[in-house]
C-alpha cells in the first residue's frame, strides 16, 4: 500500500524556489523539481521527491548531473524521479527510505554505477532493485554484459512500470512462478528477445509492455484475460498463439506493425480493438485470418494489412463492428458463418 503522496502537481501558491531554481513545498517537505547541478544535494528536512522531480524536461539536461546526494529525512521517492538522467553515475538511498515508486525511478539512467543502499526496505540483487522481500522487482539496471540473461528472484509477484524501459544487451529473462503484474511499459526499448510466461499467474499484459521492444517469441500463461493497448506495438513479434488462454479481449493497435507470419485467436475472444492487427503482418503470412466463435465487437482498422487475403468469421454474435476493418487488405475471400462465402468482397 502507498504511504506517501509524491505527486508532482503544485500551484504557484503551495511552493518556494532557492537559488539554484529547485521547487519545494512551502514546508520544505516536498522536493517539486530538482535543478541540473553536476552535483545536487537535495536539503535536510526534504521527505518526498515527488514524481519526475528530477526528470530532465530538455535534451541538453540529460547529462548535467553525475551525483545526486540524498539526507536522512528523506522517506519516499517517486515514480521516474531521477528518470532519463543519462549521465547519472552515483546516487544513495537512506536508511530512513520506506517507499520507492514501483514506476522506475531510474529508468534511462544508462551511466548509473555505484548505487549505496542504506534502507533495510529496499536491496539491489544482479543489478535489479527489489524490495526487501523481493515481491516488488522495481528496476533492472544497465550493464556492460554483451548477451545478458536474468532470474528473476522466484518470490517476485509484481514487475513495476518502466522496470526494463530501454535496457539494451538483454536477451533472455527467467520469470517466477509467482509473477501476476507487470507494470506499464516494463520492457519499452529493450533488446529482449524471447519470453516465456507459460508458469505464471499473469491475468494481463498490460499497456505497452513490450512497445517497440526486439521481442520476436512468446509464451503466453493460460490465466491470461486481457492484452492492453499497444503491448506489442512496433515489437518484432513473429508468431502470435493464444489459443491456450483466457484472452477475451484485445487493446488497441495491441500488435499493430509487428511482424507476424501466424496467427492463432483463443475461441473465448470477445473483443478486438481498434487497430489491433493493423499492419501486424510479414509479407510471408499466408493463413486464413479466423475471427473466433464469440467475437462480438471488431473495431475500426482491426485488420488493415494489405497481407490479407482469406478470412474466416466463426462467430454468428457481431453486434459492434468498426469503419474499415479490412481496409488495405488485398482480401479475395471471406467465409461467414451466418451468411455464407463472399468471393473477392468489396470492402473498403
Amino acid at each position: 500500500m502507498k504511504l506517501f503522496n509524491t505527486d508532482s502537481n503544485f500551484s504557484a501558491t503551495e511552493i518556494k524556489r532557492d537559488n539554484n531554481g529547485a521547487v519545494y513545498s512551502t514546508d520544505g517537505k516536498k522536493l517539486y523539481k530538482g535543478c541540473f547541478a553536476e552535483t545536487f544535494q537535495v536539503p535536510n528536512g526534504v521527505e518526498i521527491i515527488c514524481d519526475r522531480a528530477f526528470q530532465p524536461e530538455e535534451k541538453t539536461d540529460r547529462s548535467t548531473i553525475r551525483k545526486i546526494i540524498l539526507p536522512e529525512s528523506v522517506k519516499a521517492i517517486g515514480g521516474c524521479a531521477f528518470a532519463n538522467n543519462e549521465g547519472l553515475e552515483e546516487i544513495n538511498i537512506p536508511s530512513s527510505v520506506q517507499y520507492i515508486s514501483c514506476n522506475n525511478p531510474f529508468g534511462g539512467c544508462f551511466s548509473l554505477n555505484k548505487i549505496l543502499i542504506q534502507s533495510e526496505n529496499y536491496l539491489i540483487e544482479d543489478d535489479i532493485l527489489y524490495s526487501s522481500d523481493y515481491k516488488q522487482l522495481i528496476g533492472a539496471f544497465h550493464s556492460k554484459d554483451t548477451n545478458r540473461i536474468i532470474t528473476i528472484n522466484p518470490n517476485t509477484e509484481i514487475i513495476g512500470a518502466n522496470s526494463f524501459w530501454h535496457l539494451k544487451n538483454l536477451s533472455q529473462i527467467f520469470f517466477p512462478r509467482q509473477l501476476k503484474e507487470m507494470g506499464i511499459a516494463a520492457f519499452k526499448w529493450s533488446s529482449i528477445q524471447t519470453v516465456d510466461l507459460s508458469e505464471t499467474r499473469l491475468e494481463q499484459i498490460s499497456e505497452e509492455c513490450f512497445r517497440s521492444s526486439g521481442l520476436q517469441d512468446i509464451i503466453f500463461p493460460k490465466s491470461l484475460k486481457t492484452i492492453e493497448n499497444c503491448a506489442f506495438y512496433y515489437s518484432k513479434l513473429i508468431k502470435l498463439d493464444l489459443s491456450n488462454t483466457k484472452v477475451k479481449s484485445i487493446g488497441e493497435s495491441a500488435f499493430s506493425n509487428c511482424n507476424l507470419t501466424q496467427l492463432i485467436l483463443p475461441d473465448c475472444l470477445e473483443k478486438i480493438d481498434n487497430f489491433a492487427f493493423s499492419n501486424a503482418f510479414s509479407k510471408q503470412f499466408k493463413q486464413n485470418i479466423v475471427i473466433p466463435p464469440y467475437v462480438a465487437c471488431i473495431g475500426n482498422c482491426a485488420f488493415s494489412d494489405d497481407s490479407i487475403i482469406r478470412v474466416d468469421i466463426e462467430s454468428s454474435n457481431l453486434l459492434n463492428i468498426g469503419e474499415d476493418i479490412f481496409d488495405g487488405t488485398n482480401l479475395e475471400t471471406i467465409r461467414c458463418k451466418a451468411t455464407g462465402i463472399m468471393n473477392r468482397p468489396n470492402i473498403s
